[in-house]
């Protein structure tokens, strides 16, 4: 190898080490006081580690920042300043609020502390999507009839959407809200000489309701919360069909569809009561629900009770004054956005 080639690889490797050396104390200085304040750890020098933990910035990456108030809790339960360990750890559980005691590489005292502290969500946004059934039962206060037999209500089953949000007071209480897309359907049979009639109303309905819910149990990663509140509800879509089954000739006459928005009260309001089955994932539950919706307003618009002659003079039917009950099972997935950390009531 000749003197040039000889002096340019030679060049070469002293400013590229130069750039790793320039490099390396600008990217890992607070790498280099997190290491020697674990080499201090190890030796029991405690004092030493958190002076030099006390050099590490906080706006740095998350990763070095956790590690930092790690030793820091270590080191100060190894003098008994339980409070100021407290304190670290709640830093470090805010950087990683879902990390959990790993007996592997973590030591008895830092589980020690983790016991004394409860990571809860503060805030929720969740999923839910009906797979069971959104059950919806007329309850009749009034009765209003044309024909001489009565009306036969039957509850029908549909499906129901909701975006649900809440935030949590503590590990056991907090308050919820939620908007549903809900269609809610029954059906009413009666008699008109020799026709058997049905009409189906499916009403669809923006609910919100917002509620408190309680804990009542809570088992390893599964809880049951209570929940109890009231709902308004907006009527935007109101459809109705008729059908006439002639009893003699077994014969279905007509199918008739049409809009019943003008018949029916655009608000609905009433209670809410339920609970919620929650199996923890760390950063969010899987939720089956179960809520029962009480109306107390009166779905018919008593000023248009007689507004469509066909009803009334071909079919024979009239609205009666009604309530809707219904009972809503659904699955869905709520996402923790944010945490607090509730500190237990327990002695050193």
């Amino acid at each position: 190898m000749n003197k040039l080639n000889f002096d340019m690889i030679k060049s070469a490797t002293l400013i590229f080490s130069l750039f790793l050396g320039f490099n390396s104390y600008a990217q890992t200085k607070d790498e280099i006081l997190l290491l020697e304040a674990s080499s201090k750890y190890n030796k029991g020098a405690f004092s030493e580690v958190i002076d030099l933990t006390d050099e590490i910035q906080d706006s740095g990456r998350t990763s070095i920042i956790f590690q930092k108030y790690r030793l820091r809790a270590l080191s100060q339960l190894a003098f008994a300043e339980n409070d100021s360990a407290l304190e670290s750890l709640k830093q470090m559980l805010e950087i990683n609020p879902t990390y959990k005691f790993n007996p592997i590489t973590d030591p008895d005292e830092l589980n020690v502390l983790l016991k004394r502290l409860k990571v809860i969500p503060k805030l929720n946004l969740g999923l839910s999507l009906s797979i069971g059934s959104n059950t919806t039962y007329a309850n009749v206060t009034e009765l209003y009839n044309v024909s001489r037999t009565p009306k036969t209500y039957t509850s029908n089953n549909t499906r129901v959407i909701s975006i649900d949000g809440g935030y949590n007071f503590n590990n056991r209480s907090g308050i919820g809200v939620s908007l549903i897309n809900a269609d809610k359907k029954y059906s009413i049979d009666y008699r008109v000489n020799d026709f058997d009639m049905n009409l189906t109303e499916q009403l669809s309905y923006i609910d919100m309701p917002v509620y408190y819910k309680l804990k009542l149990v809570e088992i390893n990663k599964i809880s049951f919360t209570a929940i109890m509140g009231g709902f308004i509800g907006y009527l935007y879509r109101a459809n109705n069909q008729i059908s006439s089954l002639n009893t003699q000739s077994n014969l279905m006459l007509e199918i008739r569809s049409f809009s019943a928005a003008k018949r029916k009260s655009t608000w609905n309001f009433g209670s809410i009561i339920g609970g919620d089955l929650l199996y923890d994932l760390r950063k969010g539950f899987l939720v089956l629900k179960c809520t029962y919706f009480h109306g107390f307003q009166n779905i018919t618009n008593t000023n248009s009770r007689y507004s469509n002659p066909q009803l009334l003079h071909d079919y024979y039917y009239v609205d009666d004054d009604i309530r809707l009950n219904n009972l809503s099972i659904s699955l869905g997935y709520i996402f923790n956005i944010n945490y607090q950390i509730e500190r237990r009531k327990s002695l050193w």
